[in-house]
């Protein structure tokens, strides 16, 4: 019987040990694969940080260096005042000026004023490079100590700019992921006594004095093929395993082997009570192993949270939604399925007015209302104020419309926090994924988009993604691929103009066309202006079609002077962003002298919106503009937000207005309309006045009894091309010279 109990306690002590030996194995393993998974994730995310960082202050510096002549003339006045506006512009936290002995003589924040770098600290080793311009890696500002990511960039006078951007958070998430904090976090895991990593060519990082097991180059290439386990005896005659894992290598991850140590001890006091306890090993045993289970469990549960579960609001997070709609989402296609994506539209709102800690409170309570919903299954928390709710099967679409539903009835009742009520509007997208859907982010693509469809004026807060949707933007792609394409191409077959006519009620003449952009795609067609370019202002492609616009303005110019129309006058409409370039004006000046066009001939028309942009330098452009002859409008007037004591300071010259205010004339009675009292305020300013939008007779005979200067629309004729409408003046020169002689 001692024998078989002998035996017996072996043979449980042997498995005791097998067991406790697998489960630090996988122990090892969940460890090693969110190393893995976590450093590569930050590190992609930080080099994709740091690659938009380079592009923005490269765009900064050349737009700096596009204004230098600017930048001079505010030498003069107040050159810390232009850096602060050009540093809000672009989103720059600080911009220097130096001067020729490299002393600091302008800044965007007023530091560091008549600070001068010493010899070799990066600003004098730029300085005395060949190089034009310089994009530093991050590094700590040598005078405040704080992280930032600077660019230079040398002007003409040997002056130069520096600018930065603080790096605080991506020096954060460097730091954070450094093997050897990596390494100090595992440590102090429960369980875990040592922790290592040994790279390729056998060095080691070691986070404290603990004895390394020295491995062999063939042992390296041994363990690199798999998981591996081996014990040790240290010198105080402790005994320990030690688990090889390899990590394999990435374009961000050494390739190594990540080893962790795990004392025996339990197994060695086990195996002693074992033998001295024979009258009860079975206890023993199905304690140990019950406690090993539920440590494993508690450990892997520890993990698995801190991967899948949103620390804020207890919900699932987007990692999580993307493993599970990759599992259940595409393959199974015998149930339907749909994803409804929950925007916080205000949410900003209140982050910035009670702070970061009340808006987590209030997520919190949002991710607990929506738990609490019957019909609202798989709920997540996708960013900051955006959630998840996935159906992986539903019936119809009305089960979808009941948990919209839902999910308004959760925010349709305020938020009380700390004494303030607060409501949460919400906007909703859905997603009913079929078979087309192939990847996650081609679903969540879609489900934003759907938000993006959502309108004030919608009667309804929730939209379903559609074909329409699919369409459109498969169109705008293509819009856009062309637009680019015939932008690059110089090409005025497919981007090119029509003219529309402007007669002057006066005289009867044509004394204006307006010209518009037009747009032919090889496989849409005819593309309109409403669509084209608002992708062209999406896509900053807005600068390089205004000067395509004017170039070709200024062709037809030179058309009509070769058929002896030398008075006519072409306008062209300009955005915000063409006037805010340092040499706007001289770029239209130089194509007006390119093909020999008297300045006087050109009008420049805007809109009441870009004023809003910055009154001051829109205003200064516009008398520049006028200085050199050129004719400014006002377009669309009455739209937006001006008013008559904004145009007594506007340099303008022409009032045009807009059409809704001339379909008024024929819709309403006669002492309703306000168009003649506009007509008169713009002539008590001194300025000329266009009607747009001309559509009939009885409106062409009201603007010409209440002395409209000028008249455009469908009524006279519609946009033309320049062959056409050089043919239009002569018959109209014709036709109004045989009425004279008459």
């Amino acid at each position: 019987m001692l024998v078989i109990f002998v035996l017996l306690n072996i043979f449980l002590v042997n498995n005791i040990s097998y067991h406790y030996t697998n489960l630090k194995q996988d122990q090892s393993m969940i460890v090693a694969d969110a190393y893995s998974r976590s450093v590569e994730k930050v590190v992609v995310a930080n080099e994709i940080t740091d690659k938009l960082l380079d592009e923005r202050i490269r765009v900064a510096l050349f737009t700096l260096l596009a204004s230098e002549q600017e930048i001079n003339e505010s030498m003069t006045n107040d050159i810390n005042e232009s850096l602060k506006r050009y540093a809000d512009v672009l989103e720059m936290d600080e911009i220097y000026l130096y001067n020729q002995e490299l002393q600091i003589i302008g800044s965007a924040t007023l530091s560091y004023l008549g600070w001068q770098p010493y010899y070799d600290h990066p600003v004098m080793v730029f300085y005395n490079s060949d190089e034009p311009f310089l994009i530093e890696d991050i590094r700590k500002d040598s005078e405040s100590d704080e992280y930032f990511k600077y660019g230079y960039i040398k002007l003409s006078d040997e002056k130069m700019i520096q600018l930065g951007v603080s790096a605080e958070t991506i020096n954060e998430l460097i730091s954070a992921i450094q093997i050897e904090t990596v390494l100090r976090d595992i440590q102090l895991a429960e369980g875990v006594d040592h922790v290592y990593f040994i790279g390729e060519d056998l060095s080691v990082i070691n986070v404290t004095t603990e004895y390394i097991t020295p491995i062999t180059q063939s042992d390296f290439t041994s363990f690199m093929s798999g998981q591996h386990v081996h014990t040790i005896t240290l010198d105080n005659a402790e005994r320990y395993i030690e688990v090889y894992t390899p990590i394999e290598g990435s374009s961000v991850l050494n390739s190594g082997l990540l080893v962790t140590r795990y004392s025996m001890s339990e197994v060695q006091s086990l195996t002693r009570s074992t033998f001295l306890t024979i009258a009860i090993p079975l206890l023993i045993i199905y304690t140990i192993l019950t406690y090993l289970i539920f440590s494993r469990f508690q450990n892997s549960e520890r993990l698995l949270e801190l991967a899948y579960v949103d620390p804020v609001t207890t919900l699932h997070n987007r990692t999580y939604l993307k493993e599970q709609m990759l599992k259940n989402g595409f393959d199974n296609n015998s149930d339907k399925k749909a994803l409804i994506f929950i925007n916080c539209s205000n949410f900003k709102y209140i982050n910035q007015t009670y702070g970061f800690h009340t808006g987590d409170e209030i997520l919190f309570d949002i991710g607990q209302r929506l738990k609490a919903k019957d019909n609202l299954k798989n709920i997540f928390r996708f960013t900051a104020d955006r959630f998840v709710v996935f159906n992986d099967k539903y019936e119809s679409t009305k089960d979808l419309i009941d948990q919209i539903n839902s999910i308004n009835q959760v925010f349709s009742k305020p938020f009380s926090i700390k004494n303030a009520t607060l409501n949460i509007q919400v906007q909703i997208g859905v997603v009913e994924i079929e078979n087309d859907y192939a990847s996650f982010d081609e679903v969540m693509k879609d489900a934003n988009y759907a938000l993006e469809n959502i309108h004030a004026t919608s009667s309804t807060n929730y939209v379903f993604f559609n074909d329409v949707m699919r369409g459109k933007i498969s169109k705008n792609e293509t819009i856009l691929n062309e637009l680019r394409q015939a932008l690059n191409n110089n090409d005025h077959k497919s981007l090119f103009c029509h003219f529309q006519p402007v007669l002057s009620l006066k005289d009867n003449k044509i004394v204006k066309f307006e010209g518009l952009s037009r747009l032919t795609s090889k496989s849409l067609g005819n593309v309109t202006p409403n669509e084209f370019i608002p992708i062209a202002e999406n896509n900053q492609l807005i600068i390089p079609l205004g000067f395509h616009v004017l170039e070709q303005a200024c062709q037809f110019l030179q058309e009509l002077s070769l058929n002896g129309f030398n008075d006519v006058k072409v306008a062209i409409n300009v955005s915000a962003i063409e006037i805010f370039q340092s040499k706007y004006v001289e770029s239209v000046l130089s194509l007006l002298n390119k093909f020999n066009i008297n300045p006087s001939r050109l009008t420049i028309e805007i809109t009441e919106s870009i004023l809003f942009s910055d009154f001051d330098t829109i205003n200064q452009k516009l008398r520049q503009l006028q200085a050199h002859g050129i004719t400014v409008a006002l377009d669309d007037f009455g739209t937006g937000f001006s008013s008559f004591d904004r145009l007594d300071g506007l340099n303008i010259d022409i009032l045009k207005i807009d059409k809704y205010f001339v379909d008024k004339i024929t819709k309403r009675r006669k002492n309703e309309v306000i168009i003649s009292d506009i007509i008169s305020m713009a002539h008590k300013f001194g300025l000329r006045v266009i009607a747009e939008g001309v559509d009939d007779k009885a409106q062409q005979a009201y603007l010409k009894e209440n002395k409209c200067d000028m008249i455009q629309g469908y009524y006279f004729s519609k946009p033309l091309s320049k062959s056409d409408a050089i043919i239009l003046l002569n018959t109209w020169s014709k036709h109004s010279q045989l009425h004279k002689d008459k």
